[in-house]
């Protein structure tokens, strides 16, 4: 039981102390920062899925055309 009050206790004190630099602005750069880099990182997983998408999309037309010379050839 002692335990779990002394973990209450330095929970507590934590949420004080987070809430104090919450209220004097010390922790405003800090989500500034985490908002651009989580968007930077998103437009970076976004532009990396685009690129493949479209790579995918070359090889499919070049194994199309690639198929659809063997059956010319076939039927010709």
């Amino acid at each position: 039981m002692k335990k779990v009050l002394i973990s209450v206790a330095a929970g507590i004190g934590v949420a004080i102390v987070l809430y104090k630099l919450a209220e004097s602005g010390k922790l405003d750069c800090i989500c500034e920062d985490l908002s651009e880099k989580t968007g930077k990182a998103k437009q970076r997983i976004k532009d990396g899925i685009d690129e493949k998408k479209q790579q995918i999309s070359e090889i499919v037309n070049e194994v199309e055309e690639k198929v659809l010379d063997k059956l010319k050839k076939a039927k010709g």
